[in-house]
């Protein structure tokens, strides 16, 4: 397990040959004296922080991939929406498909693949509230196009937020946490659950997100 700060790619790519959370993940093993062609189950946005779950060997990766596929491995989120949620708590199964030729730009759409994440309001606050968001499918951007779909963008997302206006002196982003993971020990079967510890600081600093 590795918790990604907001910023990093999961995979090498692009001017992220060498410095991506695989990279930094094999460099700690080889360090250590073992060398392991780790691999990601998963991945998350670059500009996404939270959790990221690793395995060492191919026969581990199969085992966590199958428990995805199978409903086992579960990915929980936390994210700031605008607005008050209503119902407080609910499922959003809304189909998502790409547009067109934008890059990496998705939208609630009938004819898209199947797509649901159930949610549940932890805090409303003056403009915004906090949500636990849950996936049962893994499309591509799934929350953001939710929340959006149902009238609550995330705070600070320059795709999906059409009335967000990032700070000049950093990128913006979308309020959004990779926040807990919950599977089996691909050998041993024993339940685990791991939390990013990135959640004080999410909790407590909607500013960062929020229009300027």
């Amino acid at each position: 397990m590795a918790d990604k700060p907001a910023g990093m790619p999961v995979h090498p790519c692009g001017v992220h040959e060498r410095d991506s959370l695989a990279n930094l993940v094999a460099a700690h093993y080889r360090d250590a004296g073992e060398e392991s062609a780790v691999r990601p189950v998963g991945r998350l946005d670059i500009d996404t922080a939270g959790l990221v779950v690793f395995a060492k060997s191919r026969a581990a990766a199969a085992r966590l991939f199958e428990q995805r596929r199978e409903g086992v491995f579960r990915k929980t989120y936390l994210a700031w929406v605008e607005g008050k949620m209503e119902p407080l708590e609910g499922i959003l199964e809304v189909p998502i498909k790409k547009i067109g030729n934008a890059p990496i730009r998705m939208a609630a759409d009938a004819k898209g693949m199947p797509a649901k994440t159930a949610y549940r309001t932890i805090e409303v606050r003056e403009e915004a509230s906090l949500v636990e968001a849950k996936l049962f499918t893994g499309r591509t951007h799934q929350i953001r196009v939710h929340m959006a779909w149902a009238g609550h963008p995330l705070l600070g997302d320059p795709l999906y937020n059409p009335r967000y206006a990032g700070p000049a002196k950093e990128p913006p982003r979308a309020a959004l946490l990779a926040w807990r993971r919950t599977f089996r020990q691909p050998c041993t079967g024993q339940p685990i659950r791991l939390d990013s510890g990135e959640i004080s600081a999410f909790h407590n600093r909607t500013e960062i997100f929020r229009r300027h």
